[in-house]
Formats: structure tokens, sequence, C-alpha cells
């Protein structure tokens, strides 16, 4: 297979293998495979997020007063001369509550990586033999789950405070959003989030 032109330059792979290496099959080399490897991190990276910021969103939706406060919150320390960005999350601790509320009860990643036994042991009556792989899951153990990570609630707090300093959300009927987790690795939502919006600022703001 040819090499797509964008791909054939030195001084790119190089720079790709000293930042991406680790994660190079063994024994290969080849710079496709490190591209499939990275789109898939990449994939994987933008699911979670766009999972938690709905999940976070579905929240808000069944709880207008937390929306509201939200708002109040933002529009005391930011105001409506200016877009909430990154750099001023530190200045919104309900928003970061939220985010951490959020992935608390809907973990994007409900089961930790997989372990294998060294040795036979028991757990709560049953035998488990040596080399058994062993899945946590971490859903089930909500009082010991780490805090996310300082660039989770930077670019899910940046993002979902924008939702709600430019936007009032609403469900579209009276009847709640529906909180059913779907299958999969990364816990989606069973039914896809539904809902209204509407300006809360003028034009000079938002565009």
């Amino acid at each position: 297979m040819n090499e797509p032109d964008w791909i054939k330059s030195k001084v790119d792979y190089d720079d790709i293998v000293v930042v991406f290496g680790g994660f190079l099959r063994s024994g290969e080399s080849d710079l496709l495979c490190l591209v499939f490897d990275f789109k898939v991190l990449l994939l994987a990276g933008i699911a979670t997020l766009a999972g938690t910021m709905e999940w976070s969103l579905s929240l808000l939706l069944n709880n207008q007063h937390m929306l509201r406060i939200a708002q109040r919150e933002i529009d005391k320390q930011i105001g409506n001369n200016r877009f909430v960005d990154a750099s001023i999350i530190y200045r919104l601790p309900y928003i970061r509550w939220i985010i951490d509320e959020t992935l608390r009860l809907y973990p994007p990643i409900p089961l930790l990586l997989s372990h294998e036994l060294s040795e036979d042991c028991i757990i709560r009556g049953y035998d488990i033999p040596c080399g058994t792989m062993m899945l946590v899951n971490q859903w089930a153990i909500h009082p010991l789950l780490a805090r996310p990570s300082k660039l989770t609630v930077r670019v899910l707090g940046s993002t979902l405070g924008l939702l709600i300093q430019c936007f009032d959300w609403e469900r579209p009927s009276k009847k709640i959003v529906d909180m059913t987790e779907g299958p999969g690795l990364t816990m989606p939502k069973a039914k896809p989030l539904v809902a209204k919006c509407s300006p809360r600022f003028g034009p000079t703001l938002i565009y």
C-alpha cells in the first residue's frame, strides 16, 4: 500500500513517533498503523467528552433550578460582555461541581482497565483461580471514584459554561428526560437527548 502524500514527510514521522511511539504495536513501525491508533484515541476522547456533555445537560434539564443557579453564577462572575473559556473556569465552582457530579453518576468509562490475577484468591466466598481476567465496575463504587483531571474539567467546563451562558434550555415537553443508560463501553444514553434552546443575549455577544 502506498503511503498518502501527507504522511511521507520524515520530519513529521519522527515528531509523531516521539510523542506517540508508546502506542505503536510491538514489532511494527508502519506509520499507517500509528495514524490508525491515533485516530482511535482521538475518537475515544471525543466520544467520552460528548457523552459526558449529554449527561450533564440531561441532568440540568431534569433539575431546572440547578440550571438557573449555574446561569446566575456565570452572569455574576463573567457577565454578558465575554464568553466563558477554559482560563476562567476556576471562577465557576458550581459549573465544576456539575461536572464532578455528572462524572460520579455517569462515568464515561464505567469499567476500569482489566487486570489478571497473579494468584488464586477468594472474593465474597467465590474461588477465583490464578489467571482470571478481572474488570472493576467503578460505577458501583461512587465514593471511591477519582476526581476528574484538570484538563477534563477545563474542556467540559468551558463548553458546558458556554451552552449555559448563551442559551436558555428546556425540555420539549413536561416529561422528564429519560436517564436510562444504553449498552456500550462508554455508557451512552439509551435515548439521545432532545432539548429546546433560545438565545439569552442579543447577537452582539453571540455572534
